[in-house]
C-alpha cells in the first residue's frame, strides 16, 4: 500500500526543512508502534517526506507498508485515522523526543555525497536554496512538539490522499 499526501508551499526554508525532518521521524515512528507493534499488520510500515520543485514547491509525503491482502482498506484507514490524530494532539512526548534525537544525531553524519546533492539541487531547481539547507542545522533547536503538529496540519490532510494498493492476482 502506497499513500500520497501533497501540499503546495510558498515559502520554503530552513525552519520548514527542520520541521520536515523531525516530521518524517515522528510519522515512521507513530506507523510502527501503532500498525506494526499493536496491530500485527505489516512488518516495516515507513513514510518520508520532502520537497518537491517540481513544476512547482510541494511537499509530498509518501507512506508505504506492505501487509495482507484483504486488510488493505482497512490499513489505509488506520494511516488516516494516524495522521489526523497527529494533526489534532501532535506526537506523543515519546515520540518527539526520539524522533528530535534520530533527526540530530543524522544531522552530526553529513557526509559529501549529501553536499554535492543539494548543490545539484539547487542548480536544477532555482527555488531550491543551499543556505536553506545548512540553515537547517541551525533551525533544528527551534523544533518542538507544537512545530511538527503545526507541520502536520498544513501538510498532511488526512483526509485528502492518493492511494494505491498492489494486490495478487
Amino acid at each position: 500500500l502506497t499513500m500520497l499526501f501533497t501540499s503546495p508551499v510558498a515559502d520554503i526554508d530552513a525552519r520548514l526543512r527542520a520541521n520536515l525532518d523531525v516530521v518524517n521521524e515522528v510519522v515512521t515512528t507513530r506507523l510502527t508502534d501503532v500498525i506494526r507493534e499493536q496491530l500485527g499488520e505489516s512488518y516495516s510500515p515507513s513514510a518520508f517526506s520532502f520537497v518537491n520543485f517540481d513544476p512547482d514547491p510541494t511537499i509530498e509525503t509518501y507512506v508505504f507498508i506492505t501487509g495482507a491482502p484483504d486488510r488493505v482498506e482497512a490499513v489505509g484507514d488506520l494511516v488516516a485515522a494516524q495522521m489526523a490524530d497527529l494533526a489534532a494532539n501532535g506526537p506523543t512526548d515519546r515520540e518527539f523526543s526520539g524522533a528530535f534525537a534520530t533527526v540530530e544525531e543524522s544531522y552530526n553524519f553529513i557526509n559529501n555525497g549529501t553536499f554535492i546533492d543539494e548543490m545539484i539541487n539547487q542548480a536544477v531547481w532555482p527555488a531550491a536554496d543551499f543556505d536553506d539547507y545548512l540553515g537547517e542545522f541551525d533551525e533544528l533547536g527551534g523544533v518542538n512538539a507544537d512545530t511538527v503538529r503545526g507541520f502536520i496540519v498544513d501538510h498532511i490532510d488526512a483526509a485528502e490522499y492518493v492511494q494505491i494498493a498492489v494486490l495478487p492476482r
